[in-house]
């Protein structure tokens, strides 16, 4: 069988799997990202990753759970290409400098920017632990599995993660005062 047959013969399971999976893998993207663009290029790239692998994915026990595990991966390798490129700084500056008009909302929307900027300077594997720990609602032992660590070293990632968040929050509470 070639390879071509056999993509035709698994493009229907994995178009199946992407509408079953698209709202909660964007959700995903959108949790570990925090910005709308940036986690529309992660559910792209997942989604094309997923693909790739698909032949492994349908072979999973937890199709669900494989894509999870693409998502944080690709996710994480996003990250460590990002931070080659920019600095935080000149990302911080530019959603500092976006001004939009005051609404009802306006203090709903500063406290998601707070918590975003926040999210945003703990280290990517720590903010993946607590995305999927807070977001996801997983357990220790399926965080470790989708980082590909030991529950020991997910139960860090989730401490130091926590710790970093709040005294982030803490500093820009302080700060915006």
């Amino acid at each position: 069988m070639s390879a071509n047959d056999r993509s035709r013969r698994s493009a229907p399971d994995y178009e199946a799997y992407v509408a079953e999976q698209a709202r909660d893998l964007g959700g995903l993207a959108a949790a570990l990202c925090g910005a709308g663009q940036d986690a529309e290029e992660l559910l792209a790239d997942a989604l094309v990753e997923i693909w790739r692998k698909w032949h492994l994915v349908t072979k999973a026990d937890s199709q669900v759970a494989y894509g999870r595990r693409i998502m944080t991966t690709t996710y994480l390798a996003a990250v460590r290409r990002d931070r080659r490129r920019r600095s935080l700084e000149a990302r911080l500056r530019a959603q500092q400098e976006i001004n939009s008009p005051p609404t009802d909302r306006t203090e709903t929307l500063a406290h998601h920017d707070q918590l975003d900027r926040a999210l945003d300077s703990i280290p990517a594997k720590e903010r993946a632990a607590l995305v999927l720990r807070y977001y996801l609602d997983q357990p220790t032992e399926s965080i470790a599995k989708i980082l590909g660590c030991t529950s020991a070293a997910a139960r860090t990632y989730q401490s130091r993660g926590r710790a970093r968040l709040a005294a982030a929050l803490t500093e820009s509470e302080g700060s915006s005062r």
